[in-house]
């Protein structure tokens, strides 16, 4: 039987709390990073890494559209500016086209320059006469407030 005295305890508690100071730091660490890597967006981001993001917004935004979910396809991904002249009641009758069901989208390409992004994408949907429609579309996006944001051309 192992016999235990103060001076164990002291040792196990002095190692938990240096192992609390390094998780710590290491926490601290990794929240800065965050702020710095998976925060805005600029023009200074580098060039791979803003075209994945961009196109990820915008399959994010269709998909929403796709799942009905018009709401936050406006609310999360139109841009601000787009806002001041569009508004979710338009959004909603401009999206929901007379006989069309969209059903999925794939990505395509992203080009961008300065604060402006051309993203390419290819959409299936069906139309009332007829089925499994595939058509590209092409959007553009610009960097605002650090985020990559929808521009309605209606």
């Amino acid at each position: 039987m192992m016999k235990q005295g103060f001076g164990s305890r002291f040792r196990l508690c002095a190692w938990a709390e240096g192992l609390g100071r390094v998780a710590v730091i290491v926490l601290a660490g990794l929240m800065a990073g965050c702020g710095t890597l998976g925060g805005g967006l600029s023009q200074d981001t580098p060039p791979d890494v803003l075209r994945a993001k961009v196109q990820e917004r915008a399959l994010a935004r269709w998909q929403a559209i796709i799942d009905g979910d018009v709401d936050r396809a406006y609310n999360d991904y139109v841009s601000p500016a787009s806002k001041n002249t569009l508004t979710l009641a338009g959004f909603r009758d401009r999206t929901r086209g007379a006989g069309v069901t969209y059903r999925r989208i794939e990505p395509g390409t992203v080009e961008c320059q300065g604060a402006s992004c051309t993203v390419n994408l290819f959409l299936w949907y069906d139309h009332r006469q007829i089925r499994g429609m595939r058509t590209p579309v092409e959007e553009t996006w610009i960097l605002d407030n650090g985020q990559a944001w929808y521009v309605w051309r209606g």
